[in-house]
């Protein structure tokens, strides 16, 4: 048989950045928090990504929307997604 062995299940889940977690946790668009945050959206969405490192300044902004410290907005969270079995 070839392809993968199976081996113990472990949860699905996905990594991201705590930016994107508050953002979806809110229900905000992109669109909405680059607003509230002075920023454009494709820079946003660039930061969520981490292809683009936000300023200190830009930083402080976007964490003042969500009431966290700067600091905690480029954390990784892990979301674990429930799989329930067949």
């Amino acid at each position: 048989m070839t392809g993968r062995q199976s081996g113990p299940r472990r949860p699905r889940g996905m990594l991201l950045t705590r930016l994107r977690y508050e953002r979806q946790h809110h229900k905000h668009s992109q669109k909405y928090l680059a607003l509230a945050a002075g920023l454009n959206q494709p820079d946003l969405s660039m930061i969520e990504r981490g292809i683009l490192i936000p300023s200190t300044q830009q930083l402080e902004r976007l964490a003042a929307v969500y009431d966290v410290a700067p600091g905690d907005l480029l954390k990784e969270v892990v979301i674990v997604e429930q799989v329930m079995p067949a």
